[in-house]
């Protein structure tokens, strides 16, 4: 991690959901983008893993499809975070991880929107 840091801007790192990974891992983080499905037994459980999370800026991508069980917004203050964005449904994904080529799906406009907003959220770039 430290070698990335030196080499690159930006470095992503998916530390899991295990509190052995974010005790490695996430206290080195700059910044933090929480992924939660849009269900209620995800709220509780993104409740729980904020206590667990360094004092860093710190946002909430919800996972889901439209007429998902929760709204993304509703999530979101719930737990007390700002709402980066929705992830949006990408059609195939599980086959093009399959044949190596889940990259292709950054093509997509809807997944190019997305990513630009989390990476701009809390920049101050965004409008």
């Amino acid at each position: 991690l430290d070698a990335a840091r030196r080499g690159f801007e930006l470095v992503l790192v998916d530390v899991g959901r295990g509190r052995d990974a974010l005790r490695t891992f996430a206290w080195d983080c700059d910044r933090m983008v929480v992924v939660a499905p849009a269900l209620l037994r995800a709220a509780v459980a993104t409740a729980r893993l904020l206590q667990d999370l360094p004092p860093v800026e710190t946002v909430l991508v919800v996972r889901g499809r439209p007429g998902a069980a929760l709204d993304a917004e509703l999530l979101a203050e719930s737990v007390g975070l700002p709402l980066a964005g929705i992830m949006p449904d990408v059609r195939r994904a599980a086959a093009a991880t399959e044949n190596g080529r889940l990259l292709d799906t950054g093509r997509q406009r809807k997944v190019r929107r997305f990513a630009g907003r989390v990476l701009d959220f809390g920049t101050g770039r965004l409008a």
